[in-house]
């Protein structure tokens, strides 16, 4: 999982609205290498799975609780997809990451 960008989560926390995270699995089958078209086939199956809301912790400071929305969104994807594996916040922060250098993030 890359790390998340804030726009989605000031928007959240602007209008005062939940996060409602998606998991969708099994997709990457079902994408031939260099193209954005998924193809279906038989024996491959994709799922989609809602997790619960997350709302905006509204502090009244916009700025962390959007860090703090982006974070808990990361962290529910990472504990539903690599359960029992160490997280930290920093690993969430994508624009600190793509001002570090770091690859694939921000592309």
């Amino acid at each position: 999982l890359k790390p998340f960008f804030r726009g989605a989560f000031r928007t959240a926390v602007d209008e005062g609205l939940p996060v409602l995270p998606l998991l969708v699995r099994g997709t990457y089958d079902l994408l031939l290498p260099d193209e954005w078209e998924l193809v279906p086939k038989a024996q491959r199956r994709c799922s989609v799975q809602v997790l619960d809301p997350i709302y905006p912790p509204g502090t009244g400071d916009a700025a962390a609780d959007v860090d703090a929305l982006r974070w808990q969104v990361w962290s529910t994807y990472m504990g539903h997809l690599h359960p029992g594996e160490p997280i930290e916040p920093s690993m969430a922060d994508g624009e600190a990451l793509k001002a570090a250098g770091q690859a694939g993030v921000g592309t």
